[in-house]
C-alpha cells in the first residue's frame, strides 16, 4: 500500500531495480579555500586538524589511503605528515597534519570506498586550504601594499617575497605599462634601476607592483604595491576626469586631475548641470574605467558603459566630491556646497561692487542715454553714431560703397555695423599680429570686411605695445 500526501508525489521503483545513491564528501573542516594565519614560531603553527564527513559510512583505511597532499611552499619546509585519529562518528573521518609548511595546500581525496566496500564515490576530489602570515598575499589577497621589503642598498634595488603559495612571478616599475618577464619563484629579487626610474616617470618615488600566478588555484590575481621614497600611499599614479562637466577634459579652466588627499584617497569636486556623468582614466583619455560601486577596467569590445554616472546632489548640496579608494577601486559621493551660501555671496557682490563704465571708445551724442543704450536708440539718428575716425579697413582699402543689396533691405549706400570677437587677428596699423592655432584664416577678417563697419574686440596678449585708445 502506497499512502500519498496532498499534492505531493513520490518516484517508486521496484526493490532488484533501485540502485542508491554513491557516497558522497558532505562536509570539510577546516574549509575548503579557508585562511588560516599563523606567526611563524608559534607552537601550533604547523598543524592543521582534518575533518571529513560523508553521506553514508565509509571504511576508515579507504579514506586514509585515498588522500594525498600536494604542497606549494617552495622550499619553505617540507610535505606534511598525516596523523590518524579515532572517528567520533561513523560517517566522519579525522586526522592531523603535522609539519605544514606556509603556502597552499591541495587535499585529493582520490575515490574512498563505503563501509561494506560495495560503494565509492567513483569520483577525485580536491580540497584547498591557505596557511601563513598576515603578509602572505596567496592566503590574505588584502595584504597587497608592503614597502617593508622593497629596499635599495649598495646602489641596487632588492625586493624580498613572502606570497609562499605561488609558482611564478612578474614585475613592473611602471604601473603596468610594461612587465618583466615570467620568473620560477625565488625568495629575493633585484630590479634593474632604469624599471623603476625613467624620462617617462611622472610621479614620486619608485613604485613596484609584483604580480603572482599559482597553478594550484590557477589564478595570476594576486598582485603585491611597494614603494620607495614617496610621499603618500597609492596603487595608482594618476586619476584623469573627463565628461560634459569640463568639456571632455579640453577646458583648461577646470581641473581634471584628481587630488591624493591621503594614504590611497583621491578625491576632486565636480560642479555640473545635473544629472551628468564621467568617465576615469589612468595615463590618457583612452583606458577607461566603469562601475557600480567599484570600478573595473573596460575591454575595447565591451558594450557595458564605460562611465559614471551622477545624479543631482541633495538639496541644499550643489557639487558632488568624488571620492576612490585606489586600493579597491571603490568609489563613493559625498555632496559639498551650500545653496544659501552661493546666493548670499552673489547678492553681496551685487550690493558691494559698483557700475564701471569704459573710459576709451566710440563717443556718443550727448542726448544719448548713458546706462541703457538699446533705450538711448530710440528717437536717434544714425548720425547720432557716426565715428570721428576712419575706419582701419578705410585707410588700407578704401571706400567702397555697396552697389547692390545683399541680403537686407537697406539703403544701398548705408554702410553696416558689425561686432566681433575673435582671439586670432591681424592688425596692420597696429603692426600687431596673433595667432592661435587652429582658427584658419580668423586673422584676415579685416581684410575681407571692407564694405562694412567693423568693430573688432579683441584679447590683450601679454609683453605687446598696443596703442593707447581716445578718451571718450
Amino acid at each position: 500500500m502506497v499512502e500519498m500526501d496532498m499534492f505531493g508525489f513520490k518516484a517508486l521503483a521496484p526493490m532488484s531495480e533501485w540502485v542508491s545513491a554513491p557516497p558522497m564528501l558532505t562536509k570539510f573542516l577546516s574549509g575548503h579555500d579557508v585562511r588560516i594565519e599563523v606567526m611563524r614560531g608559534e607552537p601550533n603553527a604547523t598543524i592543521v586538524n582534518l575533518v571529513l564527513e560523508f553521506n553514508v559510512a565509509m571504511s576508515c583505511d579507504s579514506v586514509t589511503q585515498s588522500l594525498s597532499f600536494n604542497m606549494l611552499s617552495f622550499g619553505f619546509g617540507g610535505q606534511p605528515m598525516l596523523n590518524l585519529r579515532t572517528p567520533y562518528l561513523q560517517w566522519s573521518w579525522s586526522g592531523t597534519l603535522t609539519d605544514v609548511s606556509d603556502g597552499i595546500l591541495e587535499i585529493i581525496v582520490n575515490n574512498p570506498t563505503s563501509f561494506n566496500g560495495m560503494l565509492s564515490t567513483g569520483s577525485i576530489g580536491h580540497l584547498l586550504l591557505c596557511k601563513g602570515e598576515a603578509n602572505n598575499v596567496m592566503v590574505f589577497p588584502k595584504s597587497a601594499y608592503d614597502d617593508t621589503d622593497f629596499n635599495y642598498t649598495d646602489g641596487q634595488y632588492t625586493f624580498m617575497h613572502h606570497a609562499y603559495g605561488a609558482d611564478m612571478f612578474r614585475y613592473s616599475g611602471d604601473f603596468t605599462l610594461s612587465w618583466s618577464d615570467w620568473t620560477n619563484w625565488k625568495n629575493v629579487t633585484t630590479i634593474p634601476a632604469d624599471v623603476l626610474s625613467n624620462s617617462d616617470t611622472f610621479w614620486t618615488g619608485q613604485h613596484l607592483i609584483v604580480q603572482y600566478w599559482s597553478g594550484v588555484v590557477t589564478t595570476s590575481s594576486i598582485v603585491v604595491h611597494a614603494d620607495l621614497n614617496y610621499k603618500q600611499q597609492c596603487c595608482v599614479p594618476q586619476f584623469l576626469t573627463q565628461g560634459p562637466f569640463n568639456d571632455w577634459g579640453y577646458d583648461q579652466c577646470i581641473s581634471s586631475v584628481m587630488n591624493l588627499v591621503s594614504d590611497g584617497t583621491w578625491e576632486l569636486e565636480i560642479m555640473a548641470a545635473w544629472p551628468t556623468y564621467l568617465q576615469l582614466n589612468m595615463f590618457e583619455y583612452d583606458d577607461y574605467y566603469y562601475g557600480d560601486g567599484i570600478m573595473n577596467r573596460l575591454p575595447p569590445n565591451s558594450i557595458a558603459h564605460n562611465y559614471l554616472n551622477l545624479s543631482a546632489p541633495p538639496y541644499p548640496a550643489l557639487a558632488w566630491a568624488l571620492i576612490i579608494d585606489d586600493a579597491t577601486l571603490e568609489w563613493t559621493l559625498e555632496p559639498h556646497g551650500h545653496a544659501f551660501v552661493s546666493a548670499t555671496i552673489r547678492h553681496f557682490c551685487v550690493l558691494f561692487y559698483g557700475i564701471h563704465h569704459n573710459l576709451y571708445g566710440v563717443q556718443t551724442n550727448s542726448g544719448a542715454s548713458k546706462y541703457s543704450p538699446i533705450i538711448g536708440l530710440l528717437n536717434k539718428s544714425a548720425a547720432d553714431f557716426e565715428e570721428s575716425v576712419t575706419p582701419i579697413t578705410e585707410k588700407i582699402f578704401g571706400h567702397k560703397p555697396n552697389t547692390e543689396i545683399v541680403g537686407w533691405p537697406e539703403d544701398k549706400n548705408k554702410r553696416h555695423k558689425v561686432l566681433i570677437a575673435t582671439l586670432k587677428y591681424e592688425i596692420i596699423d597696429w603692426k600687431l599680429k596673433v595667432r592661435v592655432r587652429g582658427l584658419g584664416a580668423m586673422s584676415s577678417l579685416g581684410k575681407a570686411m571692407t564694405d562694412i563697419d567693423l568693430i573688432w574686440v579683441i584679447p590683450k596678449v601679454k609683453d605687446l605695445d598696443y596703442p593707447a585708445g581716445k578718451p571718450a
